[in-house]
């Protein structure tokens, strides 16, 4: 699995950010995907306003980096003011290093700042990467946010996405908070983080083709609802990924075809603790070698399906409920686990059919005296079962 990642003690040059775009339309005429950036930066405009030190922005307009920004004495080296329309800064390249803030735009709960884009830049050494507060329809693309205590700082953004970017070795790769509906992660690299942090009240989320890899804790989503989770890898970080709440605010979120192979602790959990998290589908997953229990549903997850998962490998259950009813747990492969294939822990009212369940180190199903009202039936236990599991047809 190791092979194809990249060399951390590998610099990011600016000649890197600006032959991505080449890179990738050579790459993507063979269905690869990865870093996916832009030649933008090579382009000359005519209207291009340069900046070459710290620098306010309080007009719309193409603001283009046109040397390295290094901050002297803290401070923030490009500002964007609340409420300015249309700004682009194109970094065309160029590092922005040891600023309190890199590029800061908007405030919160000032004007709306719309459509800000961030493109071709590469931000090290800030206490804050980026900072966004208060925008709609902010983009940001193609950037390398990099040892930073906090990477991207995000409050109250609407339409945000992030895409093709490097977010590498910060304290905290996101900090959201107040809410940001309708963000976007699309095929970004976050690695090696402290902790990547996550998102709180992010209605709408969309978490799609990133590779997460070597972070010491998991990518969460906290009282999101709505949220999709589709076609990431979680290779080896502390745990894989989260989905909790604490005040109710949760639910109603996609977690499809992803891959969690040989996270250090759990590889998906579901944690609605003393709150209440329902219509959760966990559906054609790979749950490989991760260290704790493949996929975890804990304190009051409700009304919710596992279905077609591989949960193959894990060093403890391959599905763990505790203290979770009405689920349902359909035409999974569950094999080689450490620990039971199943187990129910004062859980009620489940289902649990149609699974392949096999060569797993402790009991196939078990289900404790606490657990009442569990279904079980119509699934292939023993090691003459299948190796593919398929639920018939209705």
């Amino acid at each position: 699995m190791s092979d194809d990642h990249s060399n951390p003690r590998r610099g990011y040059a600016r000649r890197d950010v600006l032959r991505i775009g080449a890179a990738v339309a050579a790459a993507s005429g063979l269905g690869l995907s990865g870093l996916v950036g832009t030649a933008a930066g090579t382009e000359e405009k005519s209207d291009a306003i340069p900046i070459d030190g710290p620098t306010v922005i309080t007009e719309p307009g193409y603001y283009v980096l046109t040397k390295d920004l290094v901050a002297k004495n803290g401070g923030t080296l490009i500002r964007v003011e609340s409420g300015v329309p249309d700004v682009t800064i194109d970094g065309q390249g160029y590092h922005i290093k040891g600023a309190e803030k890199g590029i800061d735009i908007g405030d919160y709960l000032d004007p709306v700042t719309p459509n800000a884009i961030v493109k071709n830049v590469i931000v090290t050494g800030c206490s804050v990467g980026i900072e966004l507060e208060d925008t709609d329809m902010a983009r940001v693309h193609n950037v390398k946010v990099t040892h930073c205590d906090q990477g991207f700082w995000l409050q109250q953004n609407r339409d945000l996405t992030i895409s093709d970017s490097i977010v590498a070795k910060n304290g905290v790769a996101f900090f959201q908070d107040e809410g940001s509906p309708r963000i976007a992660l699309l095929r970004n690299r976050i690695t090696r983080n402290e902790s990547v942090g996550g998102f709180d009240f992010a209605r709408d989320a969309v978490i799609k083709d990133n590779r997460v890899d070597y972070n010491n804790s998991e990518l969460s989503l906290t009282n999101s609802t709505g949220s999709s989770v589709v076609g990431n890898l979680f290779y080896q970080n502390r745990s894989g990924f989260d989905i909790s709440t604490d005040d109710g605010a949760g639910g109603d979120s996609l977690v499809r075809g992803n891959r969690f192979i040989e996270n250090e602790r759990y590889g998906i959990s579901v944690i609605a603790r003393d709150a209440r998290i329902a219509n959760i589908l966990i559906e054609e997953n790979d749950v490989f070698r991760n260290g704790d229990a493949g996929i975890h549903l804990y304190d009051n997850v409700e009304r919710s399906t596992l279905s077609k998962n591989r949960v193959i490998g894990n060093s403890g259950d391959g599905i763990l409920l505790i203290r979770s009813n009405d689920n349902e747990l359909v035409g999974n492969l569950i094999r080689q686990n450490g620990g039971d294939g199943i187990e129910l822990r004062s859980s009620d009212n489940n289902v649990v059919r149609n699974n392949i369940i096999r060569e797993n180190g402790d009991l196939p199903i078990r289900i404790d005296e606490d657990s009442v009202g569990n279904v079980v039936e119509d699934n292939q236990i023993g090691d003459d079962a299948p190796d593919t599991c398929r639920i018939p047809e209705k």
